[in-house]
């Protein structure tokens, strides 16, 4: 999505990023297809957290001196020693992150300590951008950033180019599909298998689940699709996602925490329904009443159980294209890079 925004800030603008980061084929790909051009390998691929910061420090030395950063995190407590390197190099800096979450609901190591050293740096930065509502509050609330924070939506403008495939009709048990990282904290996969074995006897025969994606949970998937038996778990590698939502029900999301994830939206383009976990960053997407509380698994059973009704699945769907096409629009999707452009300026 990083890519993606600024594409439509070189097309609106002209904007002229320069990217740089460690090697990565696939990042490298998504640049040049989106005419930023290829990016600058600053430092290997496993760099450490002090030799990045090191490389940031001297990268920026060699930059002009009215160049601004825009530092790309996955998360607010990664590159906390990059944000450090350029603040001392007094340059303008604007950070990206799409996860404002606090250590210990990220699973990190040193918890409040850690978070209190975070804080302090990330209240110097001198423009947040983040892709939701929910997010933006949480930097203002939780870490109290007093300077701008501007929200650019997540977007898949390319599925607008995308053909749908024909949804295959539901015949008995209601096929429930799992697509993303094999992540057993943030995305509640360790739950969601325990769940499954302790309540076996009542969804057996009545729900199928897929589970599509890699990871390291991947091998305790596979335990689980060998010990309830084939016919009612299937474990697949990535690819394919639009035919494998073409041949499901709903789509779960059962994550301990979320920005917002691009696999909702695929969902949505693809004809599917989403159930999720309040915490996976989708209720402004998705009807209340496919929402469930992370750990409630009554609620995320019943919420299941009413995806068996076809005309449920068709009403939730429709509510999210809804919700989609409203908040997640092109025109507002312009707007959003607009303001970042400006702060920019």
């Amino acid at each position: 999505m990083l890519v993606e925004w600024l594409r439509e800030a070189v097309t609106r603008h002209g904007l002229r990023p320069a990217i740089y980061g460690a090697g990565n084929p696939a990042l490298e790909r998504e640049c040049q297809s989106a005419g930023l051009g290829r990016p600058i390998a600053s430092h290997p691929a496993k760099g450490s957290v002090m030799r990045d910061a090191v490389l940031t420090w001297r990268l920026l030395g060699r930059l002009p001196a009215d160049v601004p950063v825009l530092l790309a995190p996955g998360a607010l407590q990664q590159s906390i020693l990059q944000c450090v390197a350029v603040l001392l190099r007094r340059r303008r800096m604007a950070g990206y992150t799409p996860m404002a979450y606090s250590s210990r609901r990220m699973g990190f190591r040193g918890g409040r300590l850690r978070d209190w050293i975070a804080g302090h740096v990330i209240r110097r930065v001198d423009t947040w951008i983040t892709i939701s509502r929910e997010q933006r509050e949480l930097l203002v609330a939780k870490w109290r950033v007093a300077r701008p924070v501007l929200v650019v939506p997540n977007r898949l403008a390319l599925l607008e180019r995308e053909t749908r495939p024909a949804h295959t009709p539901s015949a008995g048990a209601l096929r429930v599909l799992y697509v993303g990282r094999f992540d057993v904290h943030q995305k509640g996969l360790d739950w969601l298998c325990a769940r499954l074995r302790v309540r076996r006897e009542e969804w057996l025969g009545r729900m199928h689940f897929t589970f599509k994606g890699q990871g390291p949970f991947g091998a305790k998937l596979a335990q689980l699709r060998d010990e309830i038996g084939g016919g009612h778990v299937a474990v697949s590698p990535w690819g394919e996602v639009a035919r494998a939502m073409a041949a499901a029900d709903v789509l779960l999301l059962p994550s301990r925490y979320e920005g917002l994830p691009l696999v909702a939206l695929e969902a949505a383009h693809y004809g599917l329904p989403v159930v999720a976990s309040r915490q996976a960053g989708v209720s402004d997407l998705v009807p209340a009443s496919c929402v469930f509380d992370f750990g409630d698994d009554e609620a995320m059973w019943g919420a299941l159980e009413a995806m068996r009704d076809p005309g449920r699945r068709a009403a939730a769907l429709a509510y999210s294209r809804r919700r989609v096409e409203l908040t997640l629009s092109a025109a507002s999707f312009g707007h959003a890079v607009d303001r970042v452009v400006e702060a920019f300026r």
